[in-house]
């Protein structure tokens, strides 16, 4: 299970990889563990339009392809250059309070 409860901060590849497996409650890579609670995340998103838009604007900026890759959108959130600011908007979107995506597409446009 994502954990939502923590905070991260990371300034390089092995803080961000410590950051990383930690949200995932992991301390060594397990593609079986982080793939279903990528799944997790994305069920947790799919019915939000905001994080929709999100995910597909993300998949047509670095996929060239605008459909919304379910496993590929969650993917590019959970890389080193968004991961800072997805955690947090979603920690924000699992406890309902008010939540804004501006910083994520901020970044997106700087891309």
């Amino acid at each position: 299970m994502y954990q939502y409860n923590i905070d991260i901060t990371y300034n390089d590849d092995d803080s961000y990889q410590a950051a990383f497996l930690s949200l995932f409650n992991l301390t060594e890579y397990d593609g079986i563990i982080i793939s279903q609670t990528m799944d997790e995340l994305f069920d947790s998103m799919k019915d939000n339009n905001d994080w929709m838009e999100l995910l597909k604007e993300l998949t047509g900026k670095h996929l060239l392809s605008y459909e919304v890759e379910r496993d590929l959108g969650i993917a590019i959130l959970l890389s080193y250059d968004y991961l800072a600011l997805f955690h947090i908007e979603i920690q924000k979107f699992h406890v309902n309070e008010t939540f804004t995506l501006r910083n994520l597409h901020a970044k997106l446009e700087k891309k």
